[in-house]
């Protein structure tokens, strides 16, 4: 009890005591110290798309050597705080793999129309990238923080859709992981839509 007044007290007269610039200085020094271990130390930006993808692979064969009978189901290792379900815990219990950097665009081909992305790439970071080119894609979430995976799995819907389908209807190709470790394309031209492949095996997009 001691302890969390002395705290609380510390706290109080900071507040009190410090001017707003103090604040938006600290502030701002934490949200710069925050994108720099992020960006420098977590992520790794100059590593291809390739090399992710092959990263992932691997460990989804590690873990398909494991013994069935002692073997835990398979999921992804993102943070609870980043997803829409009200219980985690069952990450715990799981083996986890850790994709946490497939967030960038790989390319854009502004001939065919066709904007590439990794499938943790949030509406936000997507719509700064293609706004100044002047182009957006024809279904827009209002939701920043949503992901092209997310949306794809999601069946992500807008205002526009009415016009252009749900989310997934917007999406040429799919690269996917499946649960035994072979990586496959899915489109509309080999019969099988990212969505649709989703209920058979659950993939990992990438």
């Amino acid at each position: 009890m001691l302890m969390a007044s002395t705290i609380n007290g510390v706290l109080a007269s900071v507040v009190a005591n410090w001017n707003w610039w103090h604040t938006y200085l600290a502030s701002l020094a934490l949200i710069l110290f925050y994108h720099l271990v992020w960006n420098v130390y977590i992520i790794k930006p100059k590593m291809s798309h390739a090399a992710k993808c092959n990263r992932i692979q691997q460990q989804i064969l590690e873990w398909n050597k494991q013994p069935k009978e002692s073997r835990r189901p398979l999921c992804t290792a993102r943070s609870r705080s980043l997803t829409i379900r009200a219980i985690g815990l069952y990450k715990s219990q799981s083996h986890t793999i850790s994709f946490a950097d497939m967030n960038r665009v790989v390319s854009v081909d502004y001939e065919k129309r066709v904007v590439r992305v990794e499938p943790l790439i949030d509406m936000g970071a997507l719509a700064e990238q293609l706004l100044p080119t002047g182009w957006s894609l024809p279904i827009v979430p209002e939701l920043k923080m949503l992901t092209v995976g997310g949306l794809v799995m999601g069946i992500g819907i807008e205002s526009t859709s009415h016009k252009y389908g749900l989310f997934h209807n917007i999406v040429r190709a799919c690269t996917i992981i499946l649960a035994d470790g072979r990586i496959m394309t899915v489109s509309r031209t080999n019969g099988m839509s990212c969505h649709v492949m989703s209920g058979y095996i659950p993939p990992f997009l990438v």
